[in-house]
C-alpha cells in the first residue's frame, strides 16, 4: 500500500475537518441520495471498528466492502443506480461501484467526490475495462495531511 502523510489529527476515525477544510468540503460531504430507511448507513456503519479506528483502515475496508458486497456488471444504461440499489441488487458497474463507496464515506462524515478518467489495463487484469483500456469511474476522500486519497472499489485499488 502507499504511504500516506495523514495529519495526526485524522489518523483515528472519527475526527474533525478543521473549518478551513470544511468551509471546501462541505457539500462533498453530504450525503446526495436519500437513505429514510438507513440501510446505507447501517452498511457503512459494520466497517467501523470500534469508537476509535485507524481511518485509513476504515476507508480500506469500506472500498474492500463495496467489492464484496457488490459483483462487477458492465452496463450501457445512462446514469448510476442508487447506492441502496446496488446493495440489494448485489450488481453494478463502475460507476456504481463509486456512487456506492462515495455516498457509504459520506454517511461516515468524509468528504469524498467521484472521478471518472481512463482506465489503462495493458495486461488486461482489471475489471471493468476492455481491450487494453476503457473508461472508467473510481472515488476520491480528502484526508487531512494527505490530501485526496484514490479509492477504486471495482479493483480493489488505493492510491
Amino acid at each position: 500500500w502507499p504511504v500516506f502523510d495523514i495529519a495526526v489529527s485524522a489518523m483515528s476515525y472519527p475526527f474533525r475537518y478543521s473549518d478551513d477544510d470544511w468551509t471546501d468540503l462541505a457539500a462533498l460531504a453530504l450525503p446526495q441520495f436519500s437513505d429514510p430507511a438507513g440501510v446505507l448507513r447501517n452498511w457503512a456503519q459494520m466497517f467501523v471498528r470500534g469508537s476509535r479506528t485507524d481511518t485509513l483502515s476504515l476507508l480500506k475496508d469500506l472500498s474492500f466492502g463495496v467489492s464484496e458486497a457488490v459483483r462487477y456488471r458492465s452496463r450501457e444504461d445512462e446514469g448510476t443506480q442508487t447506492p441502496v440499489e446496488t446493495l440489494n441488487r448485489g450488481w453494478g458497474s463502475c460507476r456504481d461501484f463509486a456512487v456506492l463507496f462515495t455516498e457509504a464515506a459520506r454517511m461516515l462524515g468524509f468528504g469524498a467526490r467521484i472521478v471518472s478518467g481512463y482506465l489503462y489495463n495493458p495486461e488486461r487484469q482489471s475489471i471493468g475495462s476492455s481491450g487494453a483500456g476503457s473508461t472508467h469511474a473510481w472515488a476520491e476522500v480528502f484526508v487531512p495531511g494527505a490530501g485526496w486519497i484514490t479509492f477504486d472499489p471495482t479493483n480493489r485499488s488505493l492510491g
